[in-house]
């Protein structure tokens, strides 16, 4: 019996090495075609990256030897082993050609797994046990492959060339269009933030004048004070400016942590930013911690509470209403919110900033991924990227945490901590 076995496995392989040894030497109709698509192919450096998931060794020499000239390839035997790779190289692999039965854990698994990692790459399925699987329609309903192939059909090479290059031109086409979606909502959220630097930049251009003008009227006090104004928002200005400059290169800002009042740092930012908002928005100033924050006050103020400002103002049905922004120590925190404290075990010293309006809030169907990027809601040309920025800002640089409590009808309240 295992003779026979050995017999079905050797005329198995024979048959697949003369159907590859067709498909590598067929001539193609036009051979000048055939050569400048050679000389094309070997003046390409970067070659589009595949995964293949299978045990089958014989299987494997086989496919090695039909793509490793289309292809970088990258294989393993084990579905878990599978799910690393894909995990460590997602910007990179283009498409994976999957066995349903594997060792370890059904490819089936493997595909749920990677598909939660990453929703548009095409998974191709591949399996030897037809019998089993039948001939893909059940499959093909419950998980949306890209392809299903069974091995040992007269055409198995063929299919799986074919379609896998067809894999890697639809994804191709979909980071394309992803990309221009982000080029054009990036160019939208530039647009956002140049408004705001003309917004801040109107008292920087009013001041030398006034300036000019209380000195001519010997209210020397007078103009001294406006000539500290102009300095903060010449500075305020040059922070946004910093934030727009790392946005457009893709690159985070680099804390650079310093020890303020935090009091003083609300109102200041409060004060540069009065023409921008406080015609329309009426802000409450709750302030129950009056020490120290180390913290990049520039992130602190043009990244986080900038947008959140922004945000709010946006929200309110006819651009008016009211923000409160309440200061506390964790202790404090803790005591003031009771039952509805949003952070538990923090360090008494640790401060947390609660900033609330009384819009219409945010719809619960968005309220759980409104930190994603380029998520939005409410706004006409918004782009989702002023609230990432918030979170960027919270979490990713000053290693805190934002909780969003959202009651509908009755406004958002962005709770954010920030260890010290």
């Amino acid at each position: 019996m295992s003779d026979n076995i050995d017999d079905l496995i050797s005329q198995r392989n024979d048959a697949r090495e003369r159907e590859l040894d067709d498909l590598l030497n067929s001539p193609s109709e036009n051979s000048v075609e055939s050569m400048t698509s050679m000389n094309e192919s070997m003046t390409i450096e970067k070659k589009d990256v595949i995964l293949i998931v299978d045990d089958d060794a014989s299987q494997l020499m086989s496919i090695k030897k039909l793509l490793s000239n289309s292809y970088e390839l990258l294989t393993c035997d084990r579905g878990l082993k599978a799910i690393e790779v894909y995990k460590e190289n997602q910007y990179r692999i283009m498409s994976i050609l999957l066995d349903i039965r594997l060792p370890d854990i059904e490819g089936f698994e493997v595909f749920k797994r990677i598909k939660d990692i990453n929703s548009n790459i095409p998974i191709i399925f591949i399996t030897g046990y037809q019998s089993t699987y039948g001939d893909g329609f059940e499959v093909y309903k419950e998980y949306r492959p890209h392809g299903y192939i069974v091995k040992n059909h007269e055409n198995e090479m063929n299919m799986i060339r074919d379609t896998l290059r067809n894999a890697v031109d639809s994804y191709r086409h979909i980071l394309e269009v992803e990309k221009a979606k982000q080029i054009t909502d990036r160019n939208k959220m530039m647009a956002g933030l140049m408004h705001d630097l003309k917004n801040l930049f109107t008292p920087v251009v009013m001041f030398p004048d006034l300036i000019i003008r209380f000195f001519d009227l010997n209210k020397n006090e007078q103009a001294m004070d406006m000539l500290q104004d102009l300095r903060k928002s010449i500075q305020f200005f040059a922070a946004n400016q910093q934030v727009l400059f790392n946005y457009t290169k893709g690159e985070n800002i680099k804390p650079n942590l310093t020890t303020s009042n935090l009091s003083n740092l609300i109102n200041e930012f409060l004060d540069l930013t009065k023409m921008q908002f406080e015609d329309v928005v009426e802000i409450k100033r709750e302030f129950q911690y009056n020490g120290d924050i180390t913290i990049d006050k520039e992130i602190l103020t043009c990244q986080v509470f900038l947008n959140i400002l922004k945000n709010s103002k946006e929200a309110f049905p006819d651009g008016c209403g009211a923000v409160s922004i309440g200061t506390y120590s964790f202790d404090q925190y803790k005591h003031s919110f009771g039952d509805f404290a949003k952070f538990h075990d923090k360090k008494d010293n640790d401060i947390v900033i609660v900033i609330s309006d009384n819009g219409p809030g945010i719809p619960k169907e968005i309220e759980g991924k409104l930190f994603d990027a380029y998520v939005t809601y409410g706004k006409t040309n918004g782009t989702g990227l002023g609230t990432w920025m918030v979170v960027n800002g919270v979490k990713d640089l000053f290693g805190g945490d934002i909780y969003l409590d959202n009651q509908i009808g009755r406004g958002v309240s962005y709770h954010l901590y920030f260890p010290q």
